[in-house]
């Protein structure tokens, strides 16, 4: 059987990948991982592909052009049309996205296990 030898670069390469390796948790996972689909790939639910998000925020930008302008056709100020809808938006967007956090602790659905966020 014939040794391999290895350059100084080789070694050094190895030994700065042992170092950067990311420990895989081994214990039962409550995550939904499995790929049923015959592809290997499963489908996302909304809001997780690219996608969504382009789409969410085209959503979110033609509300608030549309209730800027609405305000504005029922004889409201554009400056003050402007500061309603910015405060409507950035205060709704706000609380909304806490309370899905609020929501998810209070389903006991919120997790803070990393080994099951990991994929």
């Amino acid at each position: 059987m014939r040794a391999t030898a290895f350059s100084k670069a080789e070694r050094l390469l190895m030994k700065s990948a042992r170092l950067s390796v990311v420990p895989r948790c081994t214990g039962p996972s409550s995550s939904n991982d499995t790929n049923d689909n015959s592809t290997g790939q499963s489908k996302a639910p909304f809001g997780y592909t690219r996608k969504d998000v382009l789409l969410i925020g085209g959503g979110v930008t033609v509300l608030g052009i549309v209730l800027k302008y609405g305000l504005e056709f029922l004889g409201v100020d554009p400056l003050q049309a402007g500061n309603v809808v910015q405060l409507v938006l950035v205060l709704g967007l706000t609380v909304g996205w806490i309370s899905t956090y609020m929501f998810g602790v209070s389903n006991k659905e919120m997790t803070y296990d990393i080994c099951s966020t990991v994929a």
